[in-house]
């Protein structure tokens, strides 16, 4: 929990160092709901782009806060599982025999700044073009299944089956440091709501997200990404006007 304060502050911090002289628009937030594939990356997958095979649908909650006309502040909480299953590959074949698996839940708590790349955070009709990155904490439950491993082929004192051993005795992670990073399109519905289509990738420094490290490449990191499509509220009212009074003489 004293991760995600800090996270917090940090993305206070972002939204208070906005000009007090823009429009009224910068002070209206926005929040947002999304559900979209979740897609595992790591040593129990063969494919260059994850286990499509196993991707599961997650959900995606935000509050996102203008600080100027190119970036926002956004808090964010994704929940979905990841899976993966080795049985699902038969290229290359010793795959099958060693047939492990896992399903991890994840709760993703994230602080990001988003730029917009056509700087109109003051009115975002149109086709409007994003980055997001940040960092933040993925909390997860990793359970990996070893049993269906055929003897015959990977033999107790194997280095497979030495590994497997290794990874039981270290246990599960149970936290992840994640750094997201993605590309998203806004596009206006009316004047209150908008769609995103958002793809986002994580980059997590470590090898236990599937609970198999030592058993499998311990020299290759797992991650994940997503892609959700994203129902925006926007609150408040639109000035395009400056703070500042107009002078006449």
């Amino acid at each position: 929990m004293k991760a995600i304060h800090h996270l917090s502050a940090m993305l206070c911090v972002l939204l208070l160092a906005a000009p007090t002289t823009q429009a009224q628009f910068y002070k209206d937030m926005s929040i947002g709901i999304g559900a979209g594939a979740y897609i595992y990356q790591g040593d129990l997958t063969p494919a260059r782009l994850g286990a499509f095979q196993s991707a599961s649908t997650g959900i995606q909650l935000f509050a996102q806060k203008p600080i100027s006309s190119y970036l926002s502040g956004r808090f964010n909480i994704n929940i979905a599982r990841l899976a993966a299953n080795e049985a699902n590959y038969s290229n290359p074949a010793w795959r099958q025999d060693r047939a492990f698996s896992f399903t991890t839940p994840v709760k993703e708590f994230t602080a990001l700044v988003i730029w917009n790349m056509k700087g109109n955070n003051d009115d975002r009709r149109g086709w409007v073009p994003y980055v997001l990155a940040g960092a933040g904490i993925s909390f997860v439950r990793p359970a990996a299944d070893f049993s269906k491993i055929n003897i015959n082929v990977f033999k107790a004192g194997s280095n497979v089956q030495l590994g497997i051993a290794a990874d039981i005795a270290h246990g599960p992670a149970k936290k992840l440091l994640a750094i997201p990073v993605g590309l998203g399109l806004e596009k206006s519905i009316s004047d209150r709501f908008s769609l995103q289509l958002e793809s986002s990738y994580r980059f997590l420094f470590n090898d236990y997200l599937d609970g198999v490290s030592q058993a499998a490449n311990p020299s290759i990191k797992d991650h994940y990404h997503s892609t959700t499509l994203n129902l925006v509220y926007k609150f408040g009212k639109k000035d395009n006007g400056v703070g500042c009074p107009i002078m006449k003489y």
